[in-house]
């Protein structure tokens, strides 16, 4: 070979392995940039937060609330304060009037009252009225006398449906001007419920005819129904007592465990306190006051005394009319043993505007009264004569 032509190959070699390196060199750092750019894109991805929020996979479990504490909202008897299964709020009581005189004794269906009003009436006899809050479970009733004005009055003040046997002239009038309910079976007032009445034989044959006359809580309930009867209260302004909280009631008083009410020389009623029971077991002419169906002496927690004016006038006919001041005035509660003073109104009879005023009684400070959960028996006295509280 020609030293010319070797000379111009191994130069031209040695552009090529120049050439080769460089382009090698140039591909290599391409390489690197790529690998290294890619590197921190890499690891970029890998340490930025993501901005998406993928919430957290959740098991799905059934919620249970917190239980809520809901008050028990017992139902309560409104003469009684003791708590009943049945609604009453709403319903319109019975007031029976109940024979007292000595040979008309004993009634029957009187331990079924929840509560006893005691009055005089013409000759000092006296009668009861007996309010019962339900006449479910109550048989035989009796016996059934006459009713008064003030016996009225004391019916209306607590929106009750008046059960009786006639009455006076007064009364008649009353009854059919105002339009009150009442299930008479003797004259021409009220509702004619003569149907729901019965005489006992032996009573009528050997007691009397007017101390022989009966009826039945269903024969009464069974009139209301076939009357169409109004049974629920239709005014919200009648007495509604107040209760002490249970175990509670007793007055912060002087001692009450012998009470004697005379209401006029002829009767007297007493209340014995019996501290077991902390109740008081009712006598009439200090001889147990019975329930001939059962043979129990009644009994009540509460014992209330209302002395008040009490007289008697005559039309011009002779016909004795019993008058009371019923308006208002000082009185006794007894319970637990103990008894306080209290004050009282309750309206003018004689007023038409007041006659179905609410009872309403109070402490001698002027506080709503409290009294104790249990059957409570009101004497309304003459004032001429002082009960025997001891």
């Amino acid at each position: 070979m020609k030293k010319g032509n070797s000379d111009f190959i191994n130069k031209h070699k040695k552009g090529c392995i120049n050439a080769a390196s460089v382009l090698m060199f140039i591909i290599i750092a391409g390489i690197v940039v790529c690998m290294t750019s890619c590197s921190k894109k890499d690891r970029q991805e890998v340490t930025e937060p993501s901005t998406t929020e993928t919430e957290p996979a959740t098991t799905e479990h059934p919620t249970t609330e917190a239980p809520t504490e809901e008050a028990e909202e017992g139902y309560i008897n409104p003469f009684t304060g003791e708590k009943t299964d049945t609604d009453y709020s709403g319903t319109r009581p019975y007031a029976i009037m109940l024979n007292t005189i000595r040979q008309a004794l004993p009634q029957s269906g009187n331990s079924k009252a929840d509560m006893y009003i005691e009055m005089t009436e013409e000759g000092g006899i006296t009668r009861v009225l007996g309010f019962y809050n339900s006449l479910e479970g109550v048989d035989k009733i009796g016996t059934i006398r006459s009713t008064r004005e003030y016996f009225l009055s004391w019916a209306m003040g607590f929106d009750a449906i008046v059960v009786h046997a006639g009455g006076d002239p007064w009364i008649f009038d009353k009854i059919n001007r105002s339009g009150y309910t009442t299930l008479n079976c003797v004259g021409n007032a009220g509702i004619d419920a003569g149907s729901a009445f019965f005489r006992d034989d032996y009573r009528m044959h050997n007691v009397g005819l007017e101390h022989s006359l009966y009826t039945t809580g269903p024969n009464l309930l069974k009139i209301i129904s076939d009357k169409n009867i109004n049974t629920a209260h239709t005014r919200n302004d009648y007495t509604k007592f107040n209760f002490a909280k249970d175990g509670e009631g007793t007055p912060d008083g002087e001692s009450a465990v012998n009470v004697k009410v005379t209401f006029s020389g002829y009767k007297n009623t007493s209340f014995k306190y019996n501290s077991d029971a902390n109740d008081y077991s009712v006598d009439f002419w200090n001889e147990p006051y019975i329930d001939e169906t059962n043979s129990e002496n009644i009994r009540v927690r509460n014992v209330i005394i209302l002395p008040v004016p009490n007289w008697t006038e005559k039309d011009s006919q002779g016909t004795v009319r019993q008058k009371y001041n019923m308006a208002g005035g000082t009185g006794y509660y007894i319970s637990g043993g103990k008894y306080i003073k209290i004050n009282w109104t309750k309206g003018d009879y004689n007023d038409d505007s007041q006659y179905g005023n609410a009872f309403v009684m109070t402490t001698m400070d002027g506080k709503p009264l409290e009294i104790a959960k249990g059957k409570t028996y009101i004497c309304m006295m003459n004032e001429k004569y002082v009960p025997e509280i001891n």
